[in-house]
């Protein structure tokens, strides 16, 4: 979860300008628009190879963008090897 927390964030600061990001609680809101809700969303399929075409977003912290990572990582051997990754240390 923290390695997938911390890709998230870096792209927040970095892509959409969001430097808060990289230090806001993540149960905090991001105050996300929809086209920067499309754009992370780009940045989760590609990064992360998950299937969320179908897949409602239904809020906009830290937090739930890495449940949802969580979720639909089941697929994902990206988002499971940086989740285990993160589990060994």
């Amino acid at each position: 979860r923290e390695a997938v927390l911390s890709k998230l964030r870096d792209f927040l600061a970095r892509e959409l300008m969001k430097e808060h990001a990289l230090v806001v609680a993540p149960s905090a809101p991001l105050d996300l628009d929809s086209l920067e809700q499309t754009e992370i969303r780009v940045f989760l399929e590609e990064e992360f190879g998950l299937p969320l075409g179908g897949v409602p977003f239904s809020g906009d912290t830290l937090e739930h963008f890495v449940s949802l990572c969580v979720m639909t990582s089941k697929d994902s051997p990206v988002v499971q090897e940086a989740v285990h990754a993160e589990d060994a240390r």
